[in-house]
């Protein structure tokens, strides 16, 4: 469990309302990643008081100007229920108001890979130096695969120990999913095989127990994080020349997106009742229904096209009548 650190004026009152929040169940560590940001800067002011006061706020806010508005939304949100909570002890405390939610169609649209800018990344992946760390590429390569060709979160994948993954029923566990669920994900056997190569390989130059990180970096062989995963992605990307209009490279989340679309489409050019394994793609993803993994699905051109060639299809064999067009 992250244990956080703050140094503020504010620092007490945020370690008694981040162990509250850890009393529903959860790590909160999202969250804690908002309220550190927010300690820091509390930590620059002159504010001197265990109080937030509305400059504070303003100040903060002003901050956040070049984020994503969807994430300067949950910085506002985090910040608010602190506060609610604070008010609860000191009347002086300031209530920032609540910021109206973006829809999830307006927010940023991710980039859908091909299948050959995948192959591409796993390529220019497998060529990653330096010599003095030979797990670089094998690292890279089975990370970004395996996000990619299992669906799995960034958070997911950084986080899979050793033993989570089950050769010879070819799955792996999902201990720390989203909301703390935990799944099973069925792999494909070459899958399995890469992957049970990958930690022959990773404990015979790294020696590790079972429960030990999966995915680690030198010096000290600690887990893989987020900032290595993602500059490494990006580092990937401009070796491909890959890059979305407008300049704005794709993220590493682009991935499971692209996993949810080329599964769907490979169901309709197998013929597949795709309505009837829709939620399989739910599970398969962790989502609790099919609303949440709507999300993750849309109409690339090939994916149209098929969804075209079936309702052909149905006209054809259900709707036209002797060589009459339906009216």
């Amino acid at each position: 469990m992250y244990m956080p650190t703050f140094e503020s004026c504010l620092a007490e009152a945020m370690d008694r309302f981040v162990a509250l929040q850890r009393l529903s169940g959860t790590d909160y560590e999202s969250p804690i990643r908002i309220l550190e940001r927010f300690d820091r800067f509390v930590s620059s002011q002159t504010h001197d008081d265990p109080y937030v006061s509305p400059q504070i706020v303003e100040g903060y806010l002003g901050t956040l100007t070049h984020l994503h508005p969807r994430t300067r939304q949950n910085h506002v949100s985090v910040v608010r229920k602190f506060c609610r909570h604070l008010s609860l002890f000191d009347e002086r405390c300031y209530i920032p108001e609540p910021v109206r939610w973006t829809p999830a169609w307006s927010s940023r649209i991710p980039y859908i890979f091909t299948k050959d800018q995948i192959c591409s990344i796993l390529a220019h992946a497998a060529k990653l130096g330096p010599w003095y760390w030979p797990l670089r590429a094998p690292t890279y390569g089975t990370v970004y695969g395996l996000m990619y060709v299992a669906g799995l979160r960034q958070s997911e994948v950084l986080s899979l120990n050793i033993r989570d993954f089950h050769f010879k029923s070819s799955r792996l566990h999902i201990r720390r999913a989203k909301f703390r669920k935990e799944r099973w994900v069925s792999l494909a056997p070459s899958t399995c095989e890469v992957l049970a190569s990958y930690i022959d390989m990773r404990t015979t130059i790294v020696p590790a127990e079972p429960d030990d990180a999966l995915f680690v970096v030198p010096p000290a062989h600690k887990r893989l994080g987020q900032s290595a995963f993602q500059r490494n992605f990006q580092q990937l990307l401009r070796a491909c020349n890959i890059s979305e209009a407008g300049g704005r490279r794709p993220r590493p989340h682009d991935l499971r997106h692209s996993y949810a679309v080329h599964r769907l489409l490979g169901w309709y050019r197998e013929g597949r009742d795709v309505n009837a394994l829709l939620p399989v793609l739910s599970t398969q993803m962790g989502h609790v229904d099919i609303s949440s993994t709507q999300v993750y699905l849309h109409a690339i051109p090939e994916l149209l096209g098929e969804v075209e060639k079936r309702f052909l299809h149905y006209y054809r064999d259900n709707v036209k009548q002797g060589g009459e067009p339906w009216k």
